[in-house]
């Protein structure tokens, strides 16, 4: 995906903190955050941007966006460089000034830095906000996926997956009502994505669990090779033997999905586990001793309980 605005330099700043011999230049990776503002304006001076405390408002309100803002004062259309560091400081003006009304990448940003430090306190306001921008980038002509494939573009984490792990983070809690109420604000948006048919699922175990099941098994007859990850969340859910029949043709399918020797460790280790909860202490030592060259039979050892 291709990303935009701040996004592209809170991923470069996560990629630099992850790996500190990665070639960036310091003004691209700086926490903007903790400057002072007059230290901000500053730079912009430095840039050769002409741009006061007293007049940001009024530019501000007549551009609209931080992006819009940087777009009326770069002048310098060969320099590069100089706008994206005059709009990282321009950036960090308008997040402070104008945070009653923040543009989308001003959001977004925000939305970011509270998925970073997982703050759930903090992030939960901002998916009721999240629901709402989505709703307004449908009215204006996109269709679902489009609308959500425009305002991940604004972040550097991968939207999809956390809103993934934030829902099924609710419901281990215990909070059903709040995660199924969130579940069916965003489906629309990441339909197709399995994993979110997975949530689904896991909100009508509570409820009616035949239905659950029936659309289980269905999530599985429509599963792609590429969707192992799903296939294990499947495992994982039903490793503790409730429905030993699901899990075993979950896990016969996953046999002809693993190519690679960590996808066979992690599926290795969720089936031990399986066997071992169902006293199958014979079975889970020899499925143990198992290679991924093994996967033969391996499927067959399954098949032979199912």
């Amino acid at each position: 995906m291709h990303l935009q605005g701040k996004a592209i330099f809170n991923l470069l700043r996560k990629n630099w903190i992850e790996d500190p011999a990665l070639q960036v230049k310091p003004w691209q990776v700086e926490d903007y955050r903790i400057l002072p503002t007059e230290e901000l304006h500053k730079r912009l001076k430095r840039l050769g941007v002409m741009i006061t405390k007293e007049n940001f408002a009024s530019y501000a309100e007549e551009c609209g966006t931080p992006e819009d803002l940087t777009d009326c004062l770069w002048l310098d259309e060969e320099d590069e460089e100089g706008y994206d560091e005059a709009y990282l400081n321009i950036f960090e003006i308008w997040r402070r000034d104008f945070s009653e009304n923040p543009s989308l990448s001003i959001f977004c940003d925000e939305l970011d830095v509270r998925i970073d430090l997982y703050d759930l306190e903090d992030i939960e306001p901002l998916l009721t906000t999240l629901e709402d921008l989505l709703d307004e980038q449908v009215d204006k002509g996109l269709t679902p996926k489009e609308a959500f494939a425009f305002i991940s573009s604004y972040l550097s984490n991968d939207l999809e997956i956390f809103l993934y792990e934030y829902i099924a983070e609710q419901i281990d809690l215990g909070n059903t009502l709040e995660a199924s109420e969130f579940l069916n604000g965003i489906y629309d948006y990441v339909k197709g994505n399995p994993l979110f048919a997975i949530l689904r699922a896991r909100d009508l175990l509570l409820t009616d669990e035949d239905a659950a099941y029936s659309l289980l098994m269905k999530i599985l007859e429509d599963l792609k090779e590429e969707e192992l990850g799903a296939l294990f969340e499947i495992l994982d859910l039903f490793v503790d033997g409730r429905n030993p029949s699901l899990f075993l043709n979950a896990a016969l399918q996953a046999t002809y999905f693993i190519h690679t020797k960590e996808d066979f460790e992690e599926f290795q280790s969720i089936i031990v586990n399986f066997y071992k909860r169902s006293g199958e202490d014979k079975r889970a030592s020899a499925f143990l001793a198992f290679s991924k060259d093994s996967i033969e039979k391996a499927r067959f050892l399954i098949q032979e309980i199912m």
